[in-house]
């Protein structure tokens, strides 16, 4: 246990469960936490936190306080990987005893992988700078000078104990900061809870009691709709190590879908879908219509391959990114003036070589990843209420649980709402008889979509 629970008192008595006396003077006298979560055996991990009562969607489950803030670090590590040492070293020395006995003996470091190897790369190349020899001292130098130093010094350089700090705050921190509590939170691409940034952790979802608490570690939460080998390959490059979540690690879905974001139509019955499955000699799954169950052909894999390069090519050479925000810009509104093609869709606007683009899309893409980025750069180019509806239901239909990538979506959806019901009411023919059952329409889905942004509201703010 890290101090939240007694293994001795009764699981079901929460008031009886006391933190341990070598943990009060670092976390309970700070953070005044109720003991609600204790360190158990993880599944994916040596050590996770597990839930000791059962939480709602929306409950706060506790408050944390950071151990270690460095602003800025994550953003600037590829840029200027020399400042962020410097500045994170100096940060490091000034922590209390204390603080810095926790960072260095609980927290986590792996000295033997993949990020270690980087960090010391950077911290060698940063030592060899003529301006870095100046102004920082050896370790050999500082111990002849002050043998009996406890703290660190600011301008001493031990490249083993740089190396050391950076990893474990490399491995460990969450939006540039490492938490007493929640740095021991382990990954999942299908988290169960979200990790503020004042430090509170609330439920997303139902979270049963004895269940551990999963967070995500990705940069944005806009990469929990990509496919499984990319948030893979962020993970272990943020982070070094491969993610065995449950989305990552699908063995015999039931509905037949090996990977939930991306995923091509059938060809043959038109109804079903096609999955991808990097595991397979195939690479592709069988249509999981009941009625069909056949093996896409070499030619609707080849349709397939190069709809997903022409798309990835296309977002590439239109730079920007999913979280691009897009309500500063005025969407386009039919009227009686428009003709029948402008008033049909949001196409109107579009040249005809992405016309082509996106009916290939639409014709061989469903649940993927590269549809939510199209439809997004769709919504920069020209603002429509077709583009706004589509981004959110294919972002929707791959992953529903709250985020803050969702949110956006489904608000800029929610908004633009009663700007279609007048131009739908404004283009009908006869504006007595429809008018009615149009505004019902479009008010039935306000009222869901209000619903569900209060919802993820409570869950993540």
């Amino acid at each position: 246990s890290f101090g939240l629970s007694n293994p001795d008192a009764d699981s079901n008595d929460i008031s009886s469960i006391a933190p341990t006396p070598a943990f009060t003077h670092l976390y309970i006298k700070d953070a005044h936490l109720l003991p609600q979560c204790k360190i158990g055996v993880s599944a994916v991990h040596k050590q996770g936190i597990m839930a000791l009562r059962h939480y709602k969607c929306g409950d706060c489950i506790y408050d944390d306080i950071a151990l270690l803030t460095c602003p800025g670090f994550e953003l600037l590590w590829s840029s200027d990987p020399s400042t962020q040492i410097t500045k994170l070293w100096c940060l490091y020395c000034k922590m209390p005893a204390s603080k810095r006995a926790y960072f260095d003996e609980i927290l986590f470091c792996d000295e033997q992988g993949m990020i270690h190897v980087d960090v010391t790369h950077k911290v060698n190349r940063l030592s060899m700078q003529p301006t870095f020899k100046l102004r920082y001292t050896s370790s050999s130098d500082a111990a002849a000078a002050d043998a009996t130093a406890a703290t660190p010094k600011e301008t001493c350089f031990d490249f083993m104990q740089w190396c050391k700090v950076i990893t474990t705050f490399k491995l460990n921190a969450l939006r540039d900061s490492v938490y007493y509590v929640s740095s021991k939170l382990n990954h999942s691409c299908a988290p169960n809870a979200y990790l503020t940034h004042e430090g509170t952790l609330k439920a997303i979802r139902e979270i049963e009691r004895g269940e551990e608490l999963f967070i995500s570690y990705l940069k944005r939460d806009a990469s929990l709709y990509k496919y499984q080998q990319l948030r893979s390959m962020e993970i272990q490059r943020t982070k070094g190590f491969y993610c065995k979540c449950v989305r990552c690690k699908v063995t015999n879905p039931p509905d037949m879908i090996w990977d939930d974001a991306r995923n091509f139509k059938c060809q043959h019955c038109q109804n079903g879908v096609v999955s991808w499955n990097m595991s397979s000699s195939r690479l592709y799954t069988a249509c999981n219509h009941a009625e069909c169950g056949k093996f896409p052909s070499t030619l609707a894999q080849s349709k397939y391959m190069a709809t997903e390069k022409k798309l990835s090519v296309f977002l590439l050479e239109n730079t920007g990114d999913i979280d691009v925000n897009a309500l500063r810009m005025k969407p386009h509104i039919p009227s009686n003036e428009d003709d029948d093609e402008k008033q049909e869709n949001g196409k109107s606007k579009l040249s005809a070589e992405l016309k082509v683009l996106l009916m290939d899309a639409e014709q061989y893409l469903t649940r993927h990843y590269l549809l939510i980025a199209l439809y997004h750069r769709l919504c920069q180019v020209n603002l429509h209420i077709d583009w706004l509806r589509l981004r959110y239901k294919s972002m929707h239909g791959i992953y529903a649980a709250p985020n803050d990538c969702l949110l956006r979506a489904c608000i800029e959806y929610h908004r633009f709402i009663p700007l279609l019901t007048v131009a739908d009411i404004m283009s009908a023919s006869d504006r007595s008889q429809n008018k009615q059952q149009t505004v019902n329409k479009y008010q039935t889905e306000m009222d869901s979509l209000e619903a569900r942004i209060e919802c993820m509201k409570n869950a993540i703010n």
